[in-house]
């Protein structure tokens, strides 16, 4: 981009550390948190999915267990805990940790700390929190294609984030070094999901469904 390389820089470091204002400074800035925190959600993750998974099993055994929860609104849907189930496994274990990993790669091989590692935690929070959401909302309300649009567009927002971090990091690197092929590859997979949920989102808004069932292959595979 030429003589703009350095202007888009101070932009994407704006977005990270400066728009999101007060929130971003609550986390640790040391090199590596960013990734151990993306792991160790993941790994949260994985003991809610097990768990959802145990009470999932139980349930198609004997429906009737948990009814006495009926008092805060729970009624037993199998549909709506598979989804939940499928979130927290997809999205919350394997989805994370692998992001955590991503992020640690691209710091060792750029040989610098993330160009913000705050935000890279701050956006495993709020990826976080972006599943409990969904999952308690889908609890008291049917989430239709609609509501579920909203969060993948929520979802890419964040891993718009994530990109912007990558590229940084990647333009942080030592003069004259090469960029290895897993950089690109990590590059090459945010932008696609990135692109997938956003054309997603396009692709229901404008009921094209060719656009929404492509986008939605290129980020569940």
């Amino acid at each position: 981009v030429g003589n703009m390389s350095q202007s888009l820089r101070q932009l994407g470091l704006f977005l990270l550390d400066k728009a999101p204002a007060g929130i971003v400074d609550l986390f640790d800035k040391s090199a590596g948190r960013g990734a151990r925190n993306w792991m160790m959600l993941g790994g949260l993750w994985f003991c809610i999915a097990g768990t959802l998974g145990f009470l999932g099993t139980w349930l198609r055994y004997d429906a009737t267990a948990l009814d006495s929860l009926a008092n805060v609104g729970w009624t037993y849907n199998a549909t709506a805990l598979s989804a939940a189930i499928e979130l927290t496994l997809l999205w919350g274990g394997f989805g994370m940790v692998l992001v955590g990993a991503g992020l640690a790669i691209q710091s060792r091989m750029s040989g610098s700390a993330l160009a913000s590692e705050a935000n890279a935690s701050l956006v495993a929070f709020g990826w976080s929190a972006l599943i409990i959401v969904n999952i308690v909302t889908s609890i008291f309300v049917e989430l239709g294609r609609f509501e579920q649009t909203l969060f993948n567009l929520a979802f890419a927002a964040l891993a718009g984030a994530l990109l912007i971090n990558h590229l940084l990091t990647l333009a942080n690197r030592p003069e004259g070094a090469p960029i290895e092929m897993p950089v690109w590859m990590l590059i090459i997979g945010h932008t696609a999901l990135v692109w997938g949920l956003m054309a997603n989102a396009l692709g229901h808004f404008t009921s094209n469904t060719q656009l929404e069932w492509i986008s939605w292959r290129v980020v569940s595979g």
